[in-house]
């Protein structure tokens, strides 16, 4: 946490947080004072962007799975920044405030809310990936771990300084405005640490399991990373073909893929899993 580019990392998704907790706190006094609107029909606002937050969610999971994380995470703080500026035009423009304009916009934040939550896990894997981390399963851990705390982080920030000092002093117009820029710079430093690390083009999760497909880190050259499969009469051998090393042999249908994941920074290792057994066999890396 306490490195440069995994606050970096972290920020878009602690700001983007911290607007869901703004929008809680300021949008039913909002309604209230405005339109006359509480009780059960103000409930069924925050409906609406809880609903467009779990319908958005597995579409936005669907195009994690095919490498896109890495984009959806750093653009749509943009989306929901220009939806807070659209929240804030009512007091340039009186002619657009109604509740139905902010019931879309309520729509819009509940989907890029559900797009930073869903992909801020893989972004901050990989990033902990190019700082140089190696272990698959504490990696994991301490993602899982860094998604909880940013989404804390902003819950607890968004209604305390925006929605309660900022807005006491200012109002709930100059708040929204102060929310977009939020946004805005959030966005402009997760793109910035995305781009400069390679996390714009396609990503993916490490997988530790055999049979899995395990993309290549980005801190890993492309000739250091193999996929290996034990054949059949148990010799072990690359995509190429060429054989690597030699095992007892044993039934085809026991037969399971390896994959080599090799860092330069640390010594190369191949880890193969082949039924109940494991063997450690260490590569000499020049």
């Amino acid at each position: 946490m306490t490195r440069p580019l995994m606050i970096g990392s972290m920020l878009p998704l602690i700001v983007m947080s911290s607007s869901i907790g703004f929008i809680e706190v300021a949008v039913s006094p909002y309604l209230k004072i405005y339109f006359g609107i509480n009780g059960d029909t103000s409930g069924y606002y925050f409906l609406l962007l809880s609903s467009m937050y779990a319908i958005g969610s597995p579409f936005f999971g669907a195009l994690v799975d095919r490498g896109h994380g890495g984009k959806i995470y750093s653009y749509s703080p943009i989306f929901a920044s220009f939806g807070f500026f659209l929240m804030f035009l009512p007091l340039v423009w009186k002619r657009v405030e109604s509740p139905f304009w902010l019931l879309g916009l309520l729509g819009v934040q509940g989907l890029t809310g559900g797009a930073s939550f869903v992909t801020g896990q893989l972004v901050f894997e990989r990033m902990a990936y190019v700082m140089g981390y190696d272990d698959n399963n504490k990696i994991k851990v301490m993602t899982v771990a860094l998604s909880c705390a940013s989404y804390s982080i902003g819950r607890i920030g968004g209604p305390i300084l925006t929605g309660g000092v900022f807005m006491e002093h200012f109002g709930y117009y100059y708040s929204c405005l102060l929310q977009a820029v939020l946004l805005l710079i959030s966005s402009v430093v997760g793109l910035m640490v995305c781009w400069r690390h390679g996390l714009l083009g396609k990503i993916y999760y490490m997988m530790d399991e055999c049979g899995t497909d395990v993309k290549m880190p980005p801190h890993c050259a492309p000739s250091l990373y193999h996929s290996l499969s034990l054949s059949s009469t148990g010799t072990l051998r690359n995509r190429s073909g060429s054989v690597l090393s030699g095992g007892g042999g044993r039934d085809s249908r026991e037969s399971s893929n390896v994959f080599v994941i090799h860092s330069g920074r640390h010594s190369q290792f191949v880890s193969i899993s082949y039924s109940q057994r494991s063997a450690l066999i260490k590569h000499s890396v020049g």
